[in-house]
């Protein structure tokens, strides 16, 4: 179930990543007329090749709004990355086998400022050697806000093994 939030400072109704804008005032902030729904988070994903068969995945986060945001984390954890098969199959996940610390902890993006998370799968081709492709990557940003990305393509991992 969404978690239910309120940008005081957007004047929105928030419930998972999304907020509605029920201020008349925001217009004035450059944030949104009311009735406006916007994603108080923008996240991207790219996909970079390492040495000895690795990939690293780099998530940015990045406040696209008029306003400051205040991003809540409930662990020492940012982001996840999942790789898929072509039928939404899950090969890898960067958080599996993982622990991360067990503390709240706030990070404030300015308008326009973006934070940058570098997470790496060393051991990629190795494990896609028998997994069907084309293949798939899922990133999420694990803030409150948060934000994911759709499927981005990793067809970089199949040209590794040829190193």
């Amino acid at each position: 179930m969404p978690v239910s939030w309120r940008r005081q400072d957007m004047g929105a109704a928030c419930e998972g990543d999304e907020c509605v804008i029920d201020s008349p005032e925001t217009s004035d902030m450059g944030v949104g007329d009311p009735g406006t729904t916007v994603a108080p988070l923008e996240v991207t994903l790219a996909v970079e090749k390492l040495g000895a068969g690795g990939v690293a995945f780099v998530l940015t986060a990045t406040n696209r709004h008029a306003l400051p945001l205040m991003l809540a984390f409930r662990s020492g954890q940012t982001g996840d990355v999942t790789v898929t098969t072509p039928d939404g199959a899950p090969i890898w996940r960067w958080s599996t086998g993982r622990f991360f610390t067990q503390a709240i902890r706030e990070y404030w993006l300015d308008p326009g400022q973006s934070r940058e998370v570098r997470l790496e799968w060393r051991e990629a081709v190795v494990m896609l050697a028998s997994a069907p492709a084309p293949w798939q990557a899922w990133a999420t940003w694990v803030s409150l806000p948060g934000g994911s990305t759709g499927p981005v393509d990793i067809d970089l991992i199949a040209e590794l093994g040829n190193e």
